[in-house]
């Protein structure tokens, strides 16, 4: 057992990987996009789990074909607690309505394949005591969602999860894929949620850190995080300016002395957060 938290963000062009390893040594995928040529998920095996090994959680923030990409490397392996919607009714329209057709027939796959992972797992699987670090996720209903959204790309982007992970005071957040306008209504909806992400320190930028996704009334909840991870393709300029001010990040300084407040998987690689608890982390940086 180790008194640290280690959060990866990987790259994995526009889409989104994450993987956690809690003080505890429990593990757990949020999403599990993939890169040409490369398999986060066979990495994470290879290196972390052991090929023949459990993951402990798999989470799906929403069913959109880059969160999801690395499925032929995902069905063959173990996995002991998967959290996700169920892929039906308005939320599944919306989200085949966005999706490409490779999207589609991963989602089906996925949901398919994962069906009887439902109900409520044992406490003793999922209470803090067993994974070393406190885990809130809120979300908006997808009625919701679809209400305050223009299309339907938005609408299954506003049903993202978003989870917050608090380790003995070190918080990172992760948006999901929301937009603006769903955070605004995710924090007015839930008020205690809102109070529980004040003080984060890492946030996973919402929307891969672009415009559509950038939420001031986030900020002013959070109280300005200390570093913004946006995951995000090699080749896009379309990262939120606002991040990288510090009117709105406070900003880390490196061992170059070199003080950042953005951090993008295209222009820095694989990013890693460790947490010491109390408010302290590291991040390192690690191209393939």
């Amino acid at each position: 057992m180790s008194n640290t938290l280690t959060f990866k963000v990987f790259d994995v062009s526009q889409g989104s990987c994450n993987f956690m390893i809690s003080p505890t040594g429990k593990t757990e995928v949020i999403d599990f996009g993939t890169e040409n040529n490369w398999s986060p998920i066979n990495h994470i095996f290879s290196n972390y789990i052991g090929e023949s090994g459990v993951l402990d959680r798999l989470v799906l923030t929403h069913h959109h074909g880059d969160h999801i990409r690395d499925w032929d490397s995902l069905k063959h392996r173990s996995v002991d607690l998967v959290l996700r919607r169920n892929f039906e009714g308005r939320y599944q329209e919306v989200c085949e309505n966005s999706n490409l057709p490779e999207g589609n027939r991963i989602a089906k796959a996925f949901d398919s394949h994962f069906a009887s992972f439902n109900g409520t797992p044992a406490a003793s699987k999922v209470s803090s005591d067993t994974w070393g670090v406190t885990i809130h996720q809120s979300s908006l209903s997808v009625e919701a969602a679809d209400e305050l959204s223009s299309t339907d790309n938005s609408a299954a982007n506003n049903s993202s999860f978003v989870r917050l992970y608090d380790h003995n005071g070190t918080k990172i957040l992760l948006a999901g894929d929301m937009e603006t306008e769903g955070m605004e209504a995710l924090l007015i909806k839930n008020p205690t949620f809102k109070s529980l992400i004040h003080g984060v320190n890492i946030l996973i930028a919402p929307h891969h850190g672009h415009k559509s996704g950038f939420c001031s009334s986030l900020i002013d909840a959070i109280g300005k995080p200390d570093i913004v991870i946006a995951s995000m393709k090699t080749g896009n300029k379309h990262v939120d300016g606002r991040y990288s001010s510090e009117e709105f990040v406070n900003g880390v300084s490196f061992d170059n002395g070199q003080i950042r407040r953005l951090l993008t998987t295209r222009q820095d690689g694989a990013i890693t957060v460790t947490s010491s608890g109390g408010g302290g982390f590291h991040v390192q940086t690690q191209t393939r």
